[in-house]
């Protein structure tokens, strides 16, 4: 929008509109002669048209589209998660005799034992926390799917980007709670891995941000 004043035009406006490459324009004589109000006019009407048709037409336009992407972002984010929690919870029914026969020979000569194994949002810096007595949306049970990665009394994972994409695991949806403060207990914003095992007789407990190495056992992890 411009607005052109002088004695030999008298007070014009004129509106233009881009649509790609071209641009339409449409002037708009509001006076032959330099009159105030006309200027007025043709400076605030225009101005205050905007105003109304952004605040009443395009602003709740905008605001129901970007509502409407986010929640097929959602969904669609959803869906994949439910597809590869689907995979990995085939993946660790496959792998659960195997699971127990290395817990079994494991057991046999005193070795390294998964008791317990939790990955997802957990309450950071507290390897001692009591573990959910049940797989959750956001905790899931992984003990079988360490338990076959036991070799000779050992388990050694290098550090990665995440754990989601170990046989049987998969990225668990955050809690609603994600964002309150891991120092008051509640659930972190970021995935953990939180093992309880057993070594030679002895308890176990250790707490390993998503992308930290595995290496057990240790003796730093001994439950005193």
């Amino acid at each position: 929008m411009s607005i052109r004043v002088g004695p030999n035009v008298g007070v014009r406006l004129k509106l233009s509109l881009s649509r790609g490459n071209q641009v339409y324009a449409m002037p708009i004589v509001l006076s032959e002669w330099m009159d105030p109000a006309a200027i007025v006019y043709g400076t605030a009407v225009p101005l205050l048209a905007y105003a109304v048709v952004y605040k009443c037409i395009y602003a709740p336009w905008l605001a129901k589209f970007q509502q409407q992407s986010r929640s097929q972002q959602s969904d669609t984010e959803a869906s994949g998660r439910a597809a590869r929690q689907a995979e990995a919870l085939s993946a660790q029914s496959l792998m659960r005799q195997s699971a127990q026969n290395s817990r079994e020979s494991e057991r046999s000569r005193g070795g390294l034992i998964i008791d317990r194994a939790v990955y997802g949002y957990l309450a950071t810096n507290e390897a001692d926390q009591q573990l959910p007595s049940d797989s959750s949306s956001s905790v899931i049970d992984v003990t079988d799917c360490l338990q076959i990665l036991v070799d000779q009394s050992h388990l050694e994972i290098p550090a990665s980007l995440t754990k989601a994409d170990l046989p049987g695991f998969y990225d668990p949806a955050p809690p609603p709670s994600s964002s309150t403060s891991s120092s008051t207990g509640a659930a972190s914003d970021t995935r953990h891995l939180l093992i309880r095992y057993t070594f030679n007789g002895t308890a176990h407990s250790v707490l390993l941000g998503d992308g930290d190495s595995v290496r057990l056992p240790q003796r730093r992890h001994a439950v005193a």
